[in-house]
C-alpha cells in the first residue's frame, strides 16, 4: 500500500500539470493532448494511487513491467514506449493499447502474426544518433514501413521521435 503523502504528491503534481497544459492550450488555441504518465520503475501500488487520482494513460519501457501492471489495471490505457524485441511481441501485443516503437519490417510481420489490434506509431530516429532506436529519417524507408504496416492490417496513427539530449531545460 502506498503511503498517503506519496498519493497526495501524485495528486498535487497531476492536477498542477493538467492545469498548466490546459492553460497553455487555451492561450495558444490548441486542443488539449492526452497525457501519458510514464510509470517505469514505479510500483503497482503507486500506479493504483495514480489511477485513483485520475491518471488513465500509462507508458512502460519493458515488457517485464508492462505485463503485471496491465494485468492489475486492465481498464487503464497502456502504451509500450520501449524498444520492441521480437521475442516479446506476443506479450506486448496482448497488453498494450499503443505501441510507440514500430521501426522495422520484421517487427511489422511479428505484430501481424500476433494479430495486434491496438494503435501503432512508427518510431523515427530524428536525432540520427546511433544510440537511439527507430527507423532512419529517409523518406522512402519510412514510407515503405508505413505502407507495409497498413497493408498488414496494423492501425498506424502517426510517428514518434526523440530529439537529441541537449542538457538544457526550458521552464
Amino acid at each position: 500500500m502506498v503511503n498517503t503523502s506519496i498519493r497526495e504528491k501524485i495528486e498535487i503534481n497531476w492536477n498542477k500539470l493538467q492545469e498548466e497544459v490546459k492553460e497553455f492550450c487555451k492561450h495558444n488555441d490548441l486542443a488539449v493532448p492526452k497525457i501519458v504518465a510514464v510509470s517505469k520503475t514505479r510500483s503497482i501500488d503507486e500506479i493504483l494511487a495514480a489511477w485513483d487520482c485520475g491518471i488513465q494513460y500509462f507508458g512502460e519501457n519493458y515488457v517485464q513491467e508492462l505485463v503485471p501492471k496491465a494485468s492489475v489495471l486492465p481498464d487503464a490505457e497502456w502504451h509500450f514506449i520501449g524498444r520492441l524485441q521480437r521475442r516479446n511481441i506476443k506479450q506486448i501485443a496482448s497488453h498494450a493499447d499503443y505501441i510507440h516503437s514500430l521501426s522495422s519490417m520484421k517487427i511489422v510481420h511479428r505484430l501481424e502474426k500476433s494479430e495486434y489490434k491496438g494503435v501503432c506509431l512508427i518510431q523515427v530516429n530524428i536525432s540520427q544518433e546511433e544510440t537511439k532506436s527507430g527507423i532512419s529519417m529517409d523518406y522512402k524507408q519510412v514510407n515503405d514501413l508505413y505502407k507495409l504496416a497498413r497493408e498488414s492490417g496494423l492501425n498506424v496513427k502517426g510517428f514518434m521521435g526523440m530529439g537529441a539530449f541537449s542538457g538544457h531545460q526550458k521552464r
